[in-house]
Order: structure tokens, then C-alpha cells, then sequence
């Protein structure tokens, strides 16, 4: 019985070392930015319903409190949970019936280690076309 409890234990202690370090690398490789200049994104609004497509830095930003905004033609950015709601003021279904979109200018860091860090939504506008929308 002694001999379970210390592999418990050492199974414990592995498992706690290993979330550690991925948080760890994980905090350094997304909120690291770079001092050059600000990177700002304008496009129109691109609705997803369903993220399925979950990677390290989607699931870093999901536990941070973040979430994924897509702007079309563009990679997905990270934004906090309060700026998402300005990107979706109601359900996009009742948005396509009353026929209108909206178009957001985000600015973003850039990382050290390349990409685009955490942003932010500066502002957007009502645009009179149907969203864009996926599942």
C-alpha cells in the first residue's frame, strides 16, 4: 500500500510539473509582444459558430478568458470576452434576416516570436450586407 501511495504521488507530482511548463512556455510564446509597431486589422465581421479546430494557442487563450475573433481573409485573433460581445450584438441568424453586418478595426501586438499577440477592438461599424456565417 506504501509503495502505491509514493507512485501516486510521483504520478501527481509529474503530471502538476508537466501543466506547469506548458503554461509557462505557452505565457511566454502568446503575451511576449514586440516593441515595433501596432498591427491593425479592418474587415468585415466573419461569423463561426463552431470552433473545432482547437490548437495550444486556442486552448492557452480559451483558459485565459479569451475568445476567437475572425475577421474575412484574415488569421483569427484573440480577443477579450467583453470585446467578442461588441462583435456580436445579437445572434447573426436574426443579423443576416434583418440584413446588416458589422465591420471592426482591431489592433493588435505582434510577438517576439512571431505572430500576433492579444487584441483589441477600436471600433465598428453597421455595414448594409448580409454576415458572413459558418458552422
Amino acid at each position: 500500500m506504501n509503495i502505491v501511495l509514493k507512485i501516486l504521488k510521483w504520478i501527481s507530482i509529474g503530471v502538476l510539473a508537466v501543466l506547469i511548463g506548458w503554461f509557462s512556455i505557452s505565457s511566454i510564446l502568446y503575451r511576449t509582444s514586440f516593441s515595433g509597431q501596432l498591427i491593425t486589422t479592418r474587415g468585415i465581421v466573419h461569423y463561426k459558430f463552431l470552433e473545432l479546430n482547437l490548437n495550444n494557442r486556442q486552448l492557452y487563450e480559451e483558459l485565459m478568458g479569451n475568445r476567437v475573433a475572425r475577421i474575412i481573409d484574415q488569421s483569427p485573433l484573440y480577443i477579450s470576452r467583453e470585446d467578442h460581445a461588441k462583435l456580436w450584438p445579437e445572434n447573426p441568424h436574426d443579423m443576416l434576416k434583418k440584413g446588416y453586418t458589422l465591420e471592426a478595426e482591431i489592433v493588435s501586438y505582434p510577438l517576439y516570436f512571431g505572430g500576433v499577440g492579444y487584441s483589441k477592438v477600436v471600433s465598428t461599424q453597421i455595414v448594409k450586407e448580409n454576415p458572413t456565417l459558418s458552422k
